[in-house]
């Protein structure tokens, strides 16, 4: 049923329309003007400008298409326990741009969807209590206060998707507690982004336990290079999936941070302070490059890489087909110690530990486990020092108790000329210790594959000398009958390790010639060309190919 609003005037003045129980529909031949709508009544707003706009009390408020310009200290549009549909609203306010609340627990919260939309607001772009949702699509929603905020959720939940950005002039979005303490306190971007202009991207604070998701290019930008600021003995709990984040993590005031990147990649640091708690899980490919120190338990897993830029200090380190890699791979001379409380690795040895060592300095990488160690491991190392006159002992791995096994991955380490195995000895009471050990150096693949190449042209004259002789001997048994011949051939050769370098070579040539008599003597003149190529194989699986003209 739709019946007539009724209209409060003051002096002569229009000041407010109340729908009670109504439906009122409102187009842009309506006269600006404020709006209460309650007790299951409905707005319907199609190209209509108004001013503040109030719906409570299980009422409804359809937008398609409006401008709402707030009185002063007062929302743009309240939605209180009860439900609104906006797109194409252009909301502007000097208090909260858009407020979705609840009137008391009992009541529960409002639910407001927002599509291709402008909010803004001094104080708050939008505000979110507990019980509430808001969700936005391809919206822009501002705190444009020197100390604004882009969205304050205070207990709620908002859902943002693909074109939105939530931007605050000091924090994107701040989370703290609801009143009463209800509420999901949950922010889900998808392909979303939200900046602080002058501070954190994310804000948690007052003892909130706040969840927050980030998927499929979400973005968080801070003018502080915070990301993530968790405060105030709160709990945050943040996954990061096929997005990617530059910047820090703040972990402070007592407050934890559980931090799980799935398909996702940051560049940054995770900054505890002393007193708080973070874990951090890199699972399914993701990539973090930054310092982990002081973190609680890390978690690398399924292709995973955590690259260290710094020297780190972590509680628990779990493996389980991930990698960390001890900075950089193509920095020459930056080497870093990471200190394991405790270590724990899979069986199958898919897990690593890239790392760097200089044998002319003795300067390496160093992984210190100063606990228990289990699990199986690879080191991939990347040696320097070119052909070090007296190479130094580098150690790699201290464990002080467990049964950990370490191994070279691919085998020996090349410097130059030669090739360096892994060795372990034990330390103190129930200690081991990993070194790359000089004394076990052997001939390197290159070095090998170097010298197969010097001795290949002794072979190489072989096989191509003897098409030449053959011919020679044909000519002496059929009587010197000049012409043109061709051969081909092929020859393989074994050479031992006692030469200097054991490997195999496999020739295959053509040769092509012409002969004819000088005059009527016995004296025959000739001409030969040819091609040959000789396949090389080394242990180690060096190969090398020469060919000849």
């Amino acid at each position: 049923m739709v019946m007539p609003a009724i209209s409060i005037s003051s002096g002569g003045i229009l000041a407010a329309t109340i729908v009670d129980n109504t439906t009122l529909n409102i187009d842009s031949t309506t006269t600006p003007i404020d709006y209460l709508v309650r007790n299951n009544a409905v707005l319907n707003v199609n190209g209509a400008t108004t001013q503040s706009i109030t719906i409570r009390s299980g009422s409804t408020l359809t937008i398609n298409g409006a401008t709402v310009v707030s009185n002063p200290g007062v929302e743009g549009i309240l939605v209180t326990s009860s439900r609104g549909t906006i797109n194409q609203a252009n909301v502007t306010s000097d208090d909260i741009g858009l407020a979705v609340n609840r009137s008391s627990i009992a009541a529960g919260g409002s639910t407001v969807d927002v599509s291709n939309s402008q909010i803004r607001g001094d104080v708050f772009g939008a505000q979110v209590t507990g019980l509430s949702t808001l969700s936005l699509a391809n919206t822009q929603v501002t705190g444009t206060g020197s100390n604004g905020i882009g969205a304050n959720l205070l207990g709620g939940a908002l859902n943002a998707s693909a074109g939105t950005v939530i931007t605050g002039q000091a924090t994107g979005v701040r989370m703290v507690n609801d009143t009463a303490n209800v509420g999901a306190r949950t922010l889900s971007l998808d392909n979303a982004t939200v900046q602080g202009i002058n501070g954190s991207a994310v804000l948690v604070d007052r003892g909130t336990n706040a969840t927050i998701n980030l998927s499929n290019g979400a973005r968080l930008l801070a003018g502080n290079n915070n990301l993530l600021d968790v405060q105030g003995a709160s709990t945050a709990a943040m996954t990061v999936a096929n997005s990617e984040l530059q910047g820090n993590i703040n972990i402070a005031g007592n407050s934890t941070g559980n931090l799980t990147f799935d398909q996702g990649r940051m560049t940054g640091d995770v900054l505890v302070e002393n007193g708080s708690t973070a874990n951090v899980t890199l699972q399914n490919s993701s990539q973090f490059t930054g310092r982990l120190d002081k973190v609680n338990a890390v978690t690398v897993n399924s292709g995973a890489i955590w690259t260290l830029t710094g020297n780190d200090t972590v509680g628990t380190l779990a493996m389980n087909g991930g990698t960390v890699r001890f900075g950089a791979q193509d920095v020459p001379n930056t080497f870093y110690q990471l200190n394991v409380g405790t270590l724990a690795g899979s069986p199958d040895g898919s897990s690593t530990f890239a790392m760097k060592g200089n044998f002319a300095t003795g300067q390496h990488d160093f992984l210190n486990v100063t606990g228990v160690a289990t699990g199986q491991f690879g080191l991939l190392v990347a040696a320097s020092g070119l052909d070090a006159v007296n190479p130094q002992q580098l150690t790699l791995v201290h464990t002080a108790a467990g049964d950990a096994q370490f191994a070279l991955t691919g085998g020996r380490v090349d410097l130059g000329t030669w090739s360096y195995d892994l060795a372990q000895r034990p330390v103190g009471t129930g200690g081991t210790e990993w070194f790359l050990d000089p004394t076990t150096q052997v001939i390197s693949p290159g070095a090998s594959a170097v010298l197969a190449l010097f001795n290949s042209p002794i072979t190489l004259l072989y096989g191509e000398a003897s098409s030449l002789r053959s011919r020679m001997g044909e000519l002496r048994f059929n009587g010197g009958q000049p012409g043109a011949w061709a051969r081909t051939y092929g020859n393989q050769y074994n050479v031992s390790e006692s030469s200097g370098v054991a490997y195999r070579q496999n020739q295959q040539g053509l040769s092509l010639g012409a002969d004819a008599r000088v005059n009527d003597s016995d004296v025959l003149v000739g001409v030969m060309g040819g091609y040959s190529q000789s396949d090389l194989n080394l242990e180690h699986g060096t190969s090398g190919t020469v060919k000849s003209y």
